[in-house]
């Protein structure tokens, strides 16, 4: 395992040396985001720093990687593919609307050379310059990368050969994806839960395990090999500082269930209250469908429901194989 991780680090040098090349002028038409480059979840202070910088340069800030494809982007016939630094580029174009032209640095890059830049290239320079990314991000560019690549990439293993990191490591990243409950997931890419508390609550097989253990580290930070050490217990009861009968998040009251009943009988489908652990426990209401024809029934129902409410704002999860089938029949040909 050892020879393996030095074996990828120079792997990553080698790849990261030949960045030394010229930023040349494009045609801005000719230029379009890689479907798989990470996707950096800036603040609000971040992007407004970008757009302040595009103001006094004559060129994007810091170094935006492209490549030429040999098949153009369907639809749009556009050929110059940008792996990294798409955010930046885009800041600067939107200061400079009238130019045709735009600054990148052209790299000729494989199949798996594109990934190593778009994905891991691009996750390091992102923590180095102190910006949110989560490895919650890096998996779902991977997933995006695998739907991409499946004929050129096809296993794990090549995948993680391409971003040169061992396929453990890249499989931990994925199983945050694959096995952490849709609340835990969003902790995570919050920076609430982290990224080492969230891989060894991943293990554990069921929602309701993952929130009871998260809300006993949450509460009490630990070691990880100590997460680890009560994960194994099987109770995470086991804290000095928790009140008594808080091993269980609390049941719903009379109000909730039938709140929950009687949405389950105007939505026609399952209705499930459950609790978030960053939110004093409040509950969350999911609805699970089994067809797109179910979905758009709900969503009709749940639009007339709302129609009179002001500001309504949420969000909407799916499962990684809803957003393995939603790749599928987005992606083209």
């Amino acid at each position: 395992m050892k020879h393996q991780d030095q074996t990828n680090r120079a792997a990553r040098q080698i790849l990261q040396s030949q960045l030394s090349v010229d930023v040349e002028d494009v045609e801005r038409r000719r230029l379009y985001k890689a479907d798989f480059a990470l996707e950096i979840p800036f603040t609000d202070e971040q992007r407004r720093a970008l757009n302040e910088a595009a103001l006094s340069r004559k060129e994007p800030v810091g170094r935006v990687l492209a490549r030429v494809v040999e098949a153009p982007d369907p639809g749009s016939g556009k050929d110059i593919e940008v792996l990294t630094g798409w955010e930046t580029l885009n800041a600067h174009i939107e200061e400079n609307a009238y130019t045709r032209w735009a600054k990148v640095s052209l790299i000729d890059a494989s199949d798996a050379d594109a990934v190593f830049y778009g994905i891991q290239y691009a996750y390091e320079e992102a923590k180095i310059a102190g910006y949110p990314v989560t490895a919650i991000e890096f998996a779902e560019a991977v997933l995006r990368a695998r739907q991409r690549f499946a004929e050129s990439i096809p296993t794990v293993t090549d995948m993680a050969a391409a971003l040169r990191i061992g396929r453990p490591t890249l499989a931990n990243r994925l199983a945050l994806l694959e096995k952490l409950c849709p609340h835990l997931i969003n902790l995570t890419r919050r920076g609430q839960l982290p990224e080492t508390a969230a891989k060894a609550i991943a293990s554990l097989p069921n929602e309701k395990q993952q929130i009871r253990y998260a809300k006993r580290y949450l509460r009490n930070p630990m070691p990880i090999a100590e997460l680890y050490t009560l994960i194994q217990s099987g109770s995470p009861s086991k804290d000095p500082k928790a009140p008594k009968n808080d091993e269980e998040s609390p049941p719903l009251h009379p109000g909730e269930q039938a709140f929950a009943s009687s949405m389950a009988d105007m939505l026609g489908v399952p209705v499930e209250l459950t609790p978030l652990v960053d939110q004093a426990w409040r509950s969350q209401m999911r609805l699970r469908y089994a067809s797109a024809q179910e979905l758009a029934s709900i969503t009709a129902k749940l639009i007339q429901l709302m129609a009179g409410a002001s500001n309504v704002q949420g969000e909407i999860v799916l499962t990684p194989r809803s957003v393995e089938q939603l790749m599928a029949l987005t992606t083209p040909e």
